[in-house]
């Protein structure tokens, strides 16, 4: 227990996990305990809890826009809202997330049917316990690529299991190249992490990069020499990149990611994504390649993109014009 000295001269008791709290963080409960008691009051207008949250929220969503975070997928998930009929619940969370009791408060009151996880770092293992901690179901969880690792999962342990994400050109797991990786470098004592981390998401994106990075350049230099190249020329390298299934088996690659090729107009390669699931040990793929749907979203990217280009006096590519 700690004791605070009232105006008064009585002292108050406050319970030790109630001191040990942010101030956002003990605002955010009165909110959910008492939304429609009298927050503030001046001459002319008068906040409930739950208006004065909504107001700061507001505040914080444009601020965060302003320096171009924190809007991504919510102009998205409302246009779905519209055309489906669903309702979402925005609910930000401060970096960098280690403080969410009062935001998983809100949601064990108003049980939505999933819970979209768009977080990186800390926060992802953080949402996961408090999702525990209010008995809210992880297999109605789904977060973003980046809140989709081990390390995201891990510090949860086993209440971590049926909590799902998003996977791009990768999941956990071993293929032909890491067989290889273990021959050329692991067995001749060259390999810089552990053995055990070989084949984990992270590192397997980061050997995905590092291949996209090396065929870029080797696609760059069929075009102008076995050279150094410069930023431009691997720039074409990387829009004119073409992995299909035949160099995926030369790079030991089948299974390992899908094939891809890029454009100028193209720097996704056709954006599909699938689904895996954490069965409390490691990572299990759920789903097979699930394409995104190009119609509803390369509008708003062209949209948004043009406005960008505006704002900031930017001439856009044509690439219809680009060889």
């Amino acid at each position: 227990m700690a004791k605070c000295f009232h105006p008064s001269g009585a002292f108050v008791e406050f319970k030790r996990d109630e001191v040990e709290q942010s101030i956002p963080d003990r605002f955010e409960q009165q909110v959910v305990k008492y939304p429609d008691r009298i927050a503030v009051k001046t001459r002319n207008h008068t906040l409930t809890y739950d208006a004065l949250n909504k107001a700061a929220n507001r505040v914080a969503r444009a601020i965060l826009a302003q320096r171009g975070e924190g809007e991504e997928p919510i102009a998205l998930l409302q246009k779905r809202a519209g055309l489906h009929g669903f309702e979402v619940m925005l609910l930000p969370v401060t970096h960098p997330g280690v403080e969410q009791k009062a935001t998983w408060l809100q949601i064990r009151q108003n049980r939505p049917n999933y819970v979209l996880l768009w977080g990186w770092g800390v926060m992802n293992s953080t949402a996961i316990k408090e999702a525990v901690a209010v008995g809210y179901p992880r297999e109605n969880m789904y977060g973003v690529w980046w809140s989709g690792a081990e390390p995201d999962v891990r510090p949860a342990e086993g209440g971590a299991k049926g909590y799902n994400a998003v996977t791009l050109q990768h999941s956990a797991g071993k293929f032909k190249v890491h067989e290889d990786l273990k021959k050329y470098v692991y067995d001749k004592n060259k390999g810089a992490a552990k053995w055990d981390e070989v084949g984990e998401i992270l590192y397997n994106r980061g050997m995905i990069n590092a291949m996209l990075g090396v065929e870029a350049i080797r696609t760059a230099q069929e075009k102008n020499g076995k050279k150094p190249m410069t930023g431009e020329q691997v720039r074409w390298g990387l829009e004119n990149l073409n992995i299909d299934e035949k160099r995926l088996k030369e790079l030991g690659a089948v299974g390992f990611m899908q094939p891809l090729k890029l454009s100028c107009a193209d720097h996704e390669g056709g954006g599909q994504v699938k689904f895996q699931q954490w069965d409390g040990r490691q990572w299990k793929v759920i789903s097979d390649w699930v394409p995104s749907d190009q119609k509803l979203v390369r509008p708003m990217i062209e949209a948004s993109a043009a406005q960008y280009a505006k704002e900031k006096g930017i001439t856009p590519r044509d690439c219809s014009k680009e060889k």
